[in-house]
């Protein structure tokens, strides 16, 4: 999709910077095995030099192949003896090499001459943390989804921990399988789900799917400037919303309700319903005020086409900074 490829260059200079830091922890490492194991080195010193033979060889204009296999017989003798080295501190020449994020690019960030899946998914990660609002990545998962939390009864004599380990089991699944379906998450704010909706993303992101995220009020206000901008680029965000494999729109209900943004909502619900294109649609608002507040055809294909979660519970975020 076009609207993480402005994020490609920062995610090429983090690639960077992790195999730059991949390449000195490797190399701290052998140099600390090599200060242990001196022949170790004496062996790397020994192989470059018969590796310069094969040059020689050729240069030489003498028997090549019988050179060449007598320089093969050498090396394969020397990294035995290396190897068997290694394996009286239980290591392997495996672990003197770097310790890389990809291992298809080996953190160059291109494979095959295109750039790697792993630095698309990396500014993929950037836009939807910038889109966030400053909701970090790295700390929504389902691992850090932390359910006692939740209260086993709230006020209103929900049971909000056993409710929201139901909707933590639904939200991994659907980020398992990717079968189609549209996920709305309801309940006030500060309960988990924008967390929820980002864990999934994250596994999703790093399986290659295209995921798009905006909050309610960031889709509708770049929507509406781009209708009125003569820029035809600037279409970019309406093809996203339409065209990915996944959209979230967070906060649905927080944006300044129009006649464009109300068209623009139906018009993106009902091309992803037609296409079959997943969605997770969060909202701060009740049943009533979302009944309330978008007309009913709206209403109808949210209630109508997403399975509905009902998140109970304390304001989760006061909890942790209390």
């Amino acid at each position: 999709m076009a609207g993480y490829k402005k994020y490609i260059p920062e995610a090429m200079r983090l690639k960077e910077k992790q195999k730059e830091l991949a390449e000195r922890k490797a190399a701290a490492k052998k140099d600390s095995i090599y200060l242990m194991m001196p022949r170790l080195r004496e062996i790397d010193n020994e192989k470059a030099e018969v590796m310069i033979g094969v040059s020689r060889a050729a240069m030489a204009g003498s028997d090549y192949e019988a050179e060449l296999e007598r320089i093969r017989y050498k090396i394969e003798t020397l990294q035995a003896e290396k190897e068997t080295i290694l394996s009286t501190k239980g290591l392997t020449s495996n672990d003197l090499k770097p310790l890389y994020v990809c291992s298809d690019c080996s953190d160059s960030g291109r494979k095959d001459g295109e750039i790697c899946s792993c630095v698309k998914n990396m500014a993929k990660t950037l836009m939807m943390n910038e889109a966030a609002g400053g909701t970090v990545m790295d700390q929504c998962s389902f691992e850090t989804f932390d359910l006692t939390l939740y209260p086993q009864k709230d006020k209103a004599g929900n049971n909000a921990r056993q409710n929201m380990s139901k909707v933590l089991e639904v939200s991994r699944d659907f980020a398992e399988s990717f079968a189609y379906k549209n996920l709305f998450f309801v309940g006030r704010t500060g309960l988990g789900k924008t967390h929820l909706s980002l864990s999934i993303a994250k596994v999703l992101l790093n399986k290659g799917i295209d995921v798009v995220y905006f909050s309610a009020p960031t889709l509708f206000m770049k929507l509406e400037r781009e209708r009125f901008s003569r820029d035809a680029m600037l279409s970019e965000t309406l093809e996203n919303a339409l065209k990915c494999d996944l959209l979230i729109i967070d906060d649905l209900g927080t944006e300044l309700k129009t006649q464009f943004t109300l068209s623009t909502l139906y018009h993106i619900l009902n091309e992803r319903l037609n296409s079959k294109k997943p969605m997770i649609i969060s909202s701060n608002l009740s049943v009533q005020e979302i009944h309330e507040s978008y007309e009913e055809r709206i209403a109808s294909r949210l209630f109508g086409n997403f399975d509905a979660y009902m998140f109970y519970g304390n304001d989760i975020r006061r909890i942790k900074n209390s």
